[in-house]
């Protein structure tokens, strides 16, 4: 969640900490919005408009599907992303499921 929301650039045991997320309006994107990070939609968008403002973080990458995100995922050991329940995960390692 903290890295989702840009409190934090690290993953718990070391490294650094990149996140990405699915396309804004996607279904993913809102169910992981309110799962995981307890806001709707229109409130993690504000949320980041008033980080991007004020100057302290900015948005995640945004990927136009679940392939994408595997591709890239897998490419760099520094992302961490979502993708919907039942897609093939390409050789990734799953982390949490919601």
């Amino acid at each position: 969640q903290r890295i989702f929301l840009g409190k934090t650039r690290a993953f718990p045991g070391g490294g650094e900490a990149v996140a990405i997320s699915a396309k804004e309006g996607s279904p993913e994107e809102a169910e992981f919005t309110e799962k995981v990070l307890s806001k709707s939609p229109k409130q993690l968008k504000a949320y980041w408009a008033k980080m991007v403002f004020t100057g302290k973080g900015t948005p995640p990458r945004q990927v136009d599907s679940a392939a994408e995100m595997i591709q890239l995922i897998s490419a760099n050991p520094n992302l961490i992303g979502f993708i919907p329940a039942g897609t093939g995960g390409g050789g990734v390692k799953v982390v949490g499921k919601f």
